[in-house]
């Protein structure tokens, strides 16, 4: 299995729109194979702040998301409105 956690903090002028892409990826990414959990969290604290939660069943599957036409279509977007200050991949350890 492949844990990762992704950071991304929005431009603060476009959290809204910046907010509405990420979501454009939720319902398509659960339809991949290999897709275990996909879920994206918004900090209660520090506006813009966002934590995309991923379970994969291997690499292979997390590249094949990587490559899909969503998650292009999403880098491609993000990139053209500069929606975003930064993302900070976390590959992660199950421990418990």
């Amino acid at each position: 299995m492949i844990y990762l956690l992704a950071e991304i903090k929005a431009n603060s002028h476009c959290i809204e729109k910046a907010k509405a892409l990420l979501e454009s990826l939720i319902a398509p990414t659960h339809l991949e194979a290999g897709c275990e959990s996909y879920k994206l969290f918004a900090d209660q604290n520090e506006a813009g702040l966002f934590v995309m939660q991923e379970v994969w069943l291997s690499q292979a599957h997390l590249d094949a998301h990587l490559e899909s036409a969503h998650f292009l279509n999403f880098l491609t977007t993000a990139d053209e409105y500069k929606l975003f200050e930064y993302v900070k991949l976390r590959p992660m350890n199950l421990v418990g």
